[in-house]
């Protein structure tokens, strides 16, 4: 196999299967391209490359720290790739001139990521875009299935690790479940709880510990639902 080829895979999957541009500023080669310097100024379709570096209109607004300049970098030369380090840190999302194959006229949403070099892991944008197109093929799992797990889970945790929440809980904060027109079943389908038991595996010690408090407060929501919805079954059946 061929240095990189897997990576390769994944980048070309990226294009395949998600519907991902390409986030890098050349055609050719960075110094080769002559008429690649400033993008033409039609929105691309793609969800991770915009010529909009507005912080209050670009695609990815949500994701944009306020304190992250905007634009976050600006080339000073369109006629070449913009040789500028990331004034940023790694991970940060913002609006970064140089993508969709132009200098400049177009942005991406973090300084590198595997749909503009190979060795670097998506950018926020990217996973997004991917979970959410896998996200209808993923298996739900049932309540009671996945309180299996987790009580499964706590048995490889040392007991004096168990996280307790310290808050009592309120039943008064959730009057508003009886009220709701949205299933239990859909905001149960919705919550990080699947994404925990997907997770477990690569999860350290202290952030299985933070899962669990917040695990553990989960359960004790859906309790107090069941009280309240029971209080209100009870008060008809009178």
């Amino acid at each position: 196999m061929a240095p990189g080829a897997s990576e390769i895979g994944i980048h070309e999957m990226g294009h395949t299967a998600f519907g991902l541009a390409d986030e890098y500023e050349y055609y050719e080669e960075c110094g080769v391209d002559t008429n690649r310097d400033v993008h033409p100024g039609v929105e691309p379709a793609e969800p991770n490359v915009t010529i909009d570096n507005a912080r209050a209109t670009i695609k990815w607004r949500d994701l944009i720290d306020p304190a992250t300049p905007m634009p976050t970098t600006m080339n000073a030369d369109c006629t070449m790739c913009d040789p500028q380090a990331s004034p940023v840190a790694a991970g940060t999302a913002g609006a970064f001139e140089g993508a969709n194959y132009y200098h400049c006229g177009c942005y991406r949403p973090e300084f590198d990521c595997k749909m503009r070099a190979l060795g670097f892991p998506f950018c926020a944008v990217c996973r997004r875009r991917i979970r959410a197109t896998l996200a209808p093929f993923l298996p739900r799992y049932l309540v009671f299935e996945l309180l299996d797990r987790i009580f499964d889970l706590r048995a490889y945790v040392n007991p004096r690790d168990w996280v307790v929440d310290p808050v009592p809980f309120d039943l008064a904060r959730y009057q508003a479940v009886i009220r709701t027109p949205v299933p239990m079943s859909a905001r149960l389908a919705a919550d990080e709880f699947s994404d925990v038991v997907r997770g477990i595996e690569r999860m350290d010690v202290g952030e299985l510990r933070t899962r669990l408090l917040r695990v553990r407060s989960g359960i004790a929501r859906l309790e107090a639902a069941g009280k309240i919805l029971q209080a209100e079954i009870d008060r008809r059946g009178r």
